[in-house]
């Protein structure tokens, strides 16, 4: 634990079987602030990186795909795959 109030996360996935699923990363913080004896507001942060393979299984337009639907083909590459952030 980082403090009485803080906790904090760190995650990653991989496609173990080879599924074209590629592999992303992730960290995050949240902080547990008190409101009453019996209440809590919890507010996080939270970011996450991808390799090229994953973002391409997942964001890209093959271009086999690209040419079925009429559109142009897309590929990205490693990078920021997603921030969060929250108040529960």
């Amino acid at each position: 634990p980082v403090g009485e109030r803080w906790s904090w996360n760190v995650n990653m996935d991989q496609d173990i079987l080879s599924k074209d699923g590629g592999m992303r990363a992730g960290a995050g913080v949240n902080y547990r602030y008190p409101v009453s004896g019996a209440t809590h507001l919890d507010l996080g942060l939270s970011a996450g990186w991808a390799d090229a393979q994953y973002m391409r299984t997942h964001f890209g337009i093959s271009p086999a795909a690209a040419q079925l639907v009429g559109r142009a083909p897309y590929s990205l590459g490693s990078g920021l795959e997603g921030v969060q952030m929250g108040i529960k």
